[in-house]
């Protein structure tokens, strides 16, 4: 059971946040980016609040490769959007009851973000309660963005601020509320920890195959949207012939838009056979 608990800490910290994790803070100062919120002079914790609610609210089965519009760093959010499908692809839900409580930083163009919410899954009657913390930061235009990063010496200050937020007592007593829930509930559930321990055997070899270069769903004919892809060598990979790229797109229209040129990171094309 030791060795299982150990297993479970680590679905926690790697099945998409979905689980109670406090993970560790880095932060980038605003860059250049998709707008989500209206550029203001001043940004209130409401308006935070807001923006990391609907950053979770995001992160559902139809919606999830979206969720690049709220993220500055884009070099993690291909392994999120893939751990996350995959704990779609087994049952798992999207966040409900998001509750964020905001803490400013002295620079007032960031702040930590303390997530608490429940999750479902297909089959289980109970909700597994789950929580962590998230940086966000202003952006030049005004707008907000989830942070993961820093670029230069003058930054550290806030990255030590917020680290240090993070592990001040109110916080970590919001996160121990959580994962005391989380506790009983794994307790009486002894399913749901080997549900969690599948989904986690299931992630680690998805990303194996991920970072091999093969299909994570290959038997369900899915093709997942990696950096520097093309429809027309998608087509040319999976098909021998680039000119298929206009039978991707058509099997796939109401997932990439109107825009065949346009793929986000993460997106998961049907290929199987085309019409």
């Amino acid at each position: 059971m030791k060795s299982e608990s150990k297993r479970v800490y680590y679905i926690v910290k790697y099945a998409l946040s979905f689980f109670v994790v406090v993970s560790a803070l880095s932060v980038i100062i605003c860059c250049e980016g998709a707008a989500v919120c209206e550029a203001k002079e001043k940004i209130s914790e409401l308006d935070v609040e807001k923006f990391v609610t609907e950053y979770y609210k995001a992160r559902t089965k139809e919606t999830i490769d979206s969720i690049g519009d709220y993220v500055e760093d884009k070099e993690g959010l291909t392994e999120l959007i893939i751990r996350q499908k995959i704990f779609y692809h087994y049952g798992g839900g999207a966040c409900e009851n998001i509750e964020v409580d905001v803490y400013p930083t002295s620079d007032e163009k960031h702040w930590l973000a303390v997530v608490a919410y429940d999750v479902t899954v297909e089959g289980f009657d109970v909700r597994i309660p789950g929580a962590t913390v998230e940086a966000v930061g202003k952006k030049k235009d005004g707008s907000l963005q989830i942070v993961n990063g820093f670029v230069s010496e003058e930054e550290e200050a806030i990255l030590t601020e917020l680290r240090e937020l993070s592990l001040s007592d109110e916080v970590v007593d919001k996160i121990n509320e959580v994962t005391v829930r989380y506790n009983d509930i794994i307790a009486e559930n002894e399913e749901i920890m080997k549900w969690m321990l599948e989904v986690d055997d299931a992630i680690r070899e998805g990303m194996v195959k991920y970072y091999a270069g093969e299909d994570i769903f290959e038997d369900e004919a899915v093709y997942i949207i990696q950096k520097g892809d093309c429809l027309w060598d998608i087509a040319e990979e999976q098909f021998g012939d680039g000119m298929y790229w206009s039978k991707i797109y058509e099997k796939n229209r109401n997932v990439i838009g109107d825009n065949p040129d346009l793929l986000y990171v993460g997106m998961e094309l049907q290929m199987g056979e085309l019409d």
